[in-house]
């Protein structure tokens, strides 16, 4: 086979999760299923998510400032790194945001797609 060519006779791409042949989707669950995910997601996604969160914005915070401009010298890298980090924590924010809508919804009806 060459790089700039299809292989002569591909195969289909492996299928993993609940759409695997032989699996049965697992989109329903029951109400003791959902108030254990709430509760996973109340005592161990939101918190460790945090803290997380507040660890890399520190450490980030720490580098930006050791890159930072001194005597009108600094590193491009610097501004790049306050940049990535500020949408990463809009991101965060959005999980945050999904983990409590996902906690909130009423046992036995189904999140809506988001």
């Amino acid at each position: 086979m060459r790089l700039n060519e299809a292989p002569a006779d591909p195969s289909p791409p492996p299928v993993y999760g609940p759409f695997a042949p032989g699996q049965a989707p697992g989109l329903v669950s029951s109400p003791a299923q959902k108030r254990a995910a709430a509760n996973a997601i109340e005592q161990h996604l939101e918190p460790d998510t945090k803290k997380s969160g507040n660890w890399a914005s520190e450490e980030n915070a720490a580098a930006v400032t050791a890159l930072g401009a001194k005597d009108g010298e600094g590193w491009i890298t610097s501004r790049a790194m306050k940049d990535a980090h500020s949408a990463w924590g809009k991101q965060v924010r959005n999980l945050m945001n999904r983990l409590g809508r996902e906690k909130s919804t009423p046992v036995g009806r189904c999140p809506r797609a988001a």
